[in-house]
């Protein structure tokens, strides 16, 4: 194997094709080379682009059989696994890329003071113009090697002239070795090429008109022209040298190609090996390409394989391709004909399927992100200058692809005259169509709606109901805004009670609120309240949950509920919990305990009252329970006495959980493994529905809160599938222990010892992780996440500032070991005859069962409801319903428009503290909450 101090090529990043398997021959061997070429992996970009280059001899193809042979070994079981060496050559091959890569974006090399300019244009050349030429002329251009330019340069302008010089020489030899025209080929400075030093960064780059850029290799201190020669006189000629012989009457030839003095090759062999750029780096010029000028460009860009399936499938132009986009989508159609470019560009299972090769695939994914890119640019570029140039016309040009993809806009354009000369009035029409794509080119929860939309919207529910409105709404996308459930901001005054209602009520040293707080026949203390005093903008509902045998199937039923300004601090929770514990003493019901969601202040008192890793709060309290705890149970940290046991919603752990995986500001990483969705979206386009029943919108669902999409990406099918796919070691175990957490606390068929199994299955695979995640460095886990990963290591370093952001959050930890030692004490309760076997219904604790009256309790709330509009259900006539919505407008909607429009979009993935704000959280409870 090499050593470290094997010399990576300056111009590693300009390395294509052979000359790119040439290099990881030297470097990694010639399996490893094997593997890359079979899957036209071709360049470092497109390597570094593939996850797993490994992954393809994961597959049983016959086509793979030469290849395995070679780099696995064969098992007993008819199976192959990748051989030691060849994964730990890729791995060092892919970070020694990287780190390269990383190194020439930073320019970490010195400028010499010495700098040799050396033109290399032995070339004996056949030049190919396929452009409307006869094939019968050929021009045989032979030109002697010049001698090397040794110049002392300190600026830029000084190596740019000279570069100037030398291929001017250039051309003009090339011209005096062809006897019918001496003047066909002439190269001009910011027309035909451009010149790029970075003295810093000790570099120099030709940038061709027809977007290849070249990096003029190095020797010692010499920069060597022939990289950017080779790019005008390949196999595959430039489309710049093209262009300039098509005006050229009597020049032909079959194929252009270039042939270096052998003993100049070999001196310039190690250090200079392609022309063709990793790096695609196209200018506007190109989106005009059509016919043998585009089939060119895909074969420069992306390879001969790619430029057989755009003629297959009669992709002619750029526009062509920009507006079919997935150029892959044919190869999933079953035909014969297709059978050919199929082996080609990937290889047949055995089970039938078939697998496009990644190389390829990055290659042409890659070249039409950056056209799709350009033509951006283009149309940003031309609006522009329509609107700066005052000498121009008003006129705005409408691209092809927009016309063909909104008629109604040539429709509109077409009868604008006769719209204009209309007797009728447009204007809501005008505000409608601005207001739709004005919030279309946002994100949804940043979605924002007129006057005249809502006065519209709201009268249309009147009229039409709910049933109307969202078939509409849904219909037509940003039209309307979605139905509301949230509690708005109003203060009522209640005649029967004489009392404001709507204020946040302040706690007493109990911590309930003191109902009788706002009652005054002073106008200006009113005045004073509604100026100081916040509205209630959430709604504090408590439930009981009945656990007696005749009642294991009733509901749990609503003991209070008010509006609070969701100000408060755990202290008085725990005041709360106490006097609730008390009360229902006095009435001699004993309260089991208590459940909420992962609210940091309701996790903090939960701690606090069990003494988990904090004060305990009830020392020496007459009611405490007691269990016997073994001495050898060191793994338990609970302590024996508690007043009562406290579990934390798991419906809203199994969530938080799926949450933190979709999160963009962490990257859970688990030893090599980093833990995200693309396995389970490889799932999705590679194996059936009928074997793990997931769909897209199941992986990042649009509702964060989603609690069924949780359970269908941990449930056994996904789980078993995993373990077929590579790299999914690390997401596999992150499910499992979602998949503990729901059959411990939430399914009702499971056994009670299996949920104990389950819980302290989840517990010990987040003890383990935390446990080598507090060994790690920071620095390493960095270096860790960046080998696994295609991000940057500075990017990395700035964005994971601390180690917990490789790590589930730290509420959702304590939530899972909470609920696993309650559990187990619970079990301790009932084995000593302290409970009854009632008390294991564990599944009553989740807030599932609570749904329906967390909805009632919103429904007869002193605070109104977006969504109610009625007159006491009374029949009212149209006239009445006009004043009615005339008085409601303003105050229904400009009260809380943000909160309309993100009851649907704004529920993120939580933040790091995952505390719940006022915005985010429209309800809560003591016993179960939606968060």
């Amino acid at each position: 194997m090499l050593t470290k101090s094997f010399d990576i090529p300056q111009n590693i990043m300009d390395l294509e094709g052979n000359e790119f398997f040439d290099f990881i021959k030297q470097y990694s061997g010639e399996k490893v080379a094997n593997i890359l070429e079979f899957q036209d992996i071709s360049n470092v970009n497109c390597f570094l682009a593939c996850n797993d280059p490994l992954e393809i001899l994961s597959f049983d193809s016959n086509d793979l059989l030469d290849s395995k042979k070679t780099t696995c070994v064969k098992l007993n079981n008819n199976s192959f696994t990748v051989l030691p060496g060849i994964k730990s050559k890729m791995n060092l091959l892919k970070s020694t890329l990287m780190k390269k890569c990383n190194a020439l974006k930073k320019g970490v090399s010195k400028i010499p003071s010495n700098i040799i300019l050396t033109n290399h244009p032995s070339v004996n050349t056949l030049v190919n113009n396929s452009i409307n030429i006869s094939t019968d002329a050929y021009v045989n251009t032979s030109l002697d090697t010049s001698s090397s330019r040794i110049i002392n340069l300190q600026a830029e302008q000084q190596i740019k002239q000279y570069l100037i010089e030398a291929l001017n020489d250039w051309c003009k030899k090339m011209n005096e070795n062809n006897d019918k025209n001496k003047n066909i080929l002439k190269l001009q400075e910011n027309t035909d090429y451009e010149i790029i030093v970075d003295i810093n960064g000790n570099k120099v780059l030709i940038r061709c008109q027809c977007g290849a850029t070249s990096t003029l290799g190095r020797k010692e201190n010499t920069y060597l022209l022939s990289n950017y020669l080779r790019h005008l006189t390949n196999q595959s000629p430039c489309i710049i040298v093209q262009m300039k012989l098509k005006n050229a009457d009597e020049i032909a030839a079959d194929n252009l190609a270039s042939s270096f003095d052998t003993t100049d090759v070999s001196a310039d062999k190690t250090l200079i090996m392609s022309d063709t750029p990793s790096n695609i780096n196209l200018t506007e010029q190109v989106l005009s390409f059509r016919n043998e000028l585009f089939y060119d460009l895909v074969k420069q860009q992306c390879g001969t394989i790619a430029l057989e399936l755009m003629q297959v499938q009669d992709i002619s132009s750029v526009d062509c391709l920009l507006e079919i986009g997935d150029t892959f989508s044919s190869l999933e159609l079953d035909s014969d004909e297709l059978i050919s470019i199929k082996r080609k560009s990937g290889i047949f299972l055995n089970d039938g399927r078939f697998v496009l090769k990644k190389g390829l695939k990055a290659k042409v994914e890659n070249f039409i992100n950056t056209l799709h890119g350009l033509n951006q640019q283009y149309l940003k570029s031309s609006m522009r200058h329509n609107s700066n140039d005052s000498n121009s016309s008003n006129d705005l040009i409408i691209p092809e692809y927009l016309l063909k993809k909104f008629p109604f806009i040539q429709t509109l354009i077409v009868y604008s005259n006769l719209i204009m000369k209309s007797k009728y009035d447009f204007t809501f029409l005008n505000i409608i169509l601005n207001n739709m794509f004005r919030n279309l080119s946002t994100e949804e929860r940043g979605f924002r709606y007129e006057d005249v939309v809502r006065q519209f919207a709201t009268s249309l529910y009147i009229l039409g109901g709910r049933t109307a409105y969202e078939f509409i709404r849904l219909s037509i996308p940003a039209f309307l805004p979605t139905l509301p459930t949230a509690v708005v901001s109003k203060v009522t005054y209640d005649t029967t009670s004489n009392k404001f209602i709507g204020f946040a009520l302040p706690l007493d040293d109990n911590g309930f609120p003191i109902a009788n707080s706002y009652s005054t026949e002073s106008f200006s203390c009113l005045e004073e309240w509604y100026s100081n005093v916040p509205r209630a903008k959430s709604l504090n509902a408590y439930l009981i949950q009945p656990l007696s045998s005749a009642a294991n199937n009733t509901s749990p039923f609503l003991l209070s509920a008010y509006g609070t300004d969701n100000k408060f601090e755990s202290s008085d929770v725990i005041s709360r919990w106490h006097h609730i514990h008390q009360k229902f003493k006095a009435k001699d019901i004993r309260i089991l305990g208590f459940s909420t969601d992962c609210d940091s202040r309701y996790l903090h008192a939960m701690r606090a009252s069990l003494g988990f890793f904090s004060t305990f709060a009830y020392v020496d309290h007459p009611d405490l329970l007691s269990i016997d705890l073994p001495r050898t149970w060191s793994w338990f940290f609970m302590q024996h006495e508690q007043l009562y046991i406290c579990f934390q919603d798991p419906v809203h752990i199994c969530t938080k959980l799926r949450n933190r995986i979709l999160s963009e500001t962490t990257h859970l990483l688990l030893g090599d493994q980093l833990i995200n969705i693309e396995p389970l979206i490889y799932m999705i386009s590679n194996y059936s529905k009928l074997d793990h029943a997931l769909v897209r919108s199941d992986i990042n669902p649009k509702d964060r809160q989603n609690y069924s999409s949780a359970a269908k990406i941990s449930s056994n099918n996904v789980v078993a599938l995993l373990e077929k796919i590579p790299n999914s070691l690390g997401i596999n175990i992150y499910l499992q222990a979602i998949r503990s957490v729901r059959l411990a606390y939430i399914e009702k068929d499971t056994v009670f010892l299996d949920r104990i199994y389950h819980a302290w299955t989840s517990v010990f695979i987040f003890r383990f992780w935390l446990l080598w995640i507090n060994e790690m460095d920071k620095n390493d886990l960095d270096l860790m996440l960046a080998h696994v990963s295609h991000f940057d290591i500075n990017d990395i370093k700035e964005q994971c500032r601390s180690k917990s952001q490789y790590f589930i959050t730290y509420q959702s930890h304590f939530c899972v070991e909470i609920n696993a030692h309650c559990l187990v004490y619970l079990a301790m309760l009932v084995c000593e005859g302290q409970l009854p076997i009632e008390a294991l219904n564990i599944w009553v604790q989740n807030s599932q069962t609570c749904e329906s009256t967390f909805r009632s309790a919103r429904a007869i709330s002193s605070v109104s409801s977006a969504g109610e509009l009625s007159r006491n259900g009374r029949i009212i006539t149209i006239e009445e319903m006009s004043n009615i919505a005339a008085r409601a407008l303003d105050a229904f909607w400009s009260s809380d428009i943000d909160t309309i429009n993100s009851q649907d979009g704004s529920r993120d993935i939580e933040s790091e503290n995952e505390t719940n704000s006022a915005e985010e959280n429209n309800s809560t409870n003591d016993c179960d909450s939606d968060e």
